[in-house]
């Protein structure tokens, strides 16, 4: 038997910098499959049909890897935050992170050359700051007001493993049609202390 898992964001986790100052409430999803009458069972993506229904939602998938955006084409997810379904909103992103990496490049030899800064002083863009240890606040409210496709790929241990938080219902109603069709119910509990350590 596999199932999807919904749960609310352990009060444990401590990977934001406030989590009571999200606009939203953020929801996890795990996946645990080959499981016994007693609830035990391995979790994770991993199964075919888990793998499926990643393949179904995900279009156009994109990591953000230390201060950058890159193209992401595997199911074996790492912890961090993903990006989907946002082909141009990612483009333009990637434009100005780039920009603004070879203007401070152009400003550090400036000053090796002639000891001035010759460039206006640039900010950074916004999204540089999402993350340094906890991922901000402030950063992943302006992602939601602007309606990006985001989730955060952590793992929890002893129980729920590999899993995914969500801001948004939207995409919790896709992953259901596509896990329906698949033949995975949703179990949807209170607490991640329910699940069975595996």
């Amino acid at each position: 038997m596999e199932r999807l898992i919904k749960f609310p964001l352990p009060e444990y986790c401590n990977c934001f910098d406030s989590v009571q100052n999200l606009i939203r409430i953020p929801y996890c999803l795990c996946y645990q499959y080959d499981i016994d009458n007693n609830g035990y069972g391995p979790y994770g993506f991993k199964t075919f049909k888990a793998k499926s229904i990643l393949e179904k939602i995900f279009n156009n998938l994109y990591y953000w890897n230390n201060n950058q955006i890159i193209e992401y084409n595997s199911l074996d997810f790492r912890s961090g935050l993903y990006f989907y379904n946002e082909p141009d909103w990612v483009k333009l992103k990637v434009k100005e992170i780039s920009s603004y990496y070879i203007k401070v490049k152009k400003d550090i030899l400036l000053r090796k050359k002639n000891g001035t800064v010759l460039l206006e002083q640039t900010s950074p863009p916004h999204l540089i700051r999402v993350y340094d240890g906890l991922f901000k606040t402030d950063i992943l409210n302006e992602l939601l007001i602007s309606n990006i496709n985001f989730f955060i790929s952590i793992f929890f241990t002893p129980e729920a493993g590999q899993s995914f938080i969500f801001f948004d219902h939207t995409i919790l109603s896709e992953i259901l049609q596509i896990a329906k069709e698949n033949g995975i119910s949703l179990t949807d509990i209170s607490s991640i202390e329910k699940l069975a350590p595996w």
